[in-house]
């Protein structure tokens, strides 16, 4: 789980018991900081990354963008 910003131990905490939830299952997770994100995560595993942040979604607009001027 990579974050933005650092989370504190109850954050974590929290982070920990939705995952686990939607999953259904424990996770094995190991917390650490990007600020390059700007602002999200991303949950990396070893067969998939989910992104949901603002780095990715500046690269997707700007993207849409280049091929719609293009």
């Amino acid at each position: 789980m990579i974050t933005a910003a650092p989370l504190d131990e109850p954050q974590q905490a929290e982070c920990r018991k939705r995952i686990e939830a939607a999953l259904q299952t424990n996770a094995k997770l190991v917390f650490r900081c990007d600020p390059a994100l700007i602002a999200g995560l991303e949950i990396r595993g070893e067969t998939i990354t989910l992104k949901h942040n603002w780095r990715d979604d500046l690269a997707c607009i700007l993207q849409q963008l280049g091929r719609d001027d293009g």
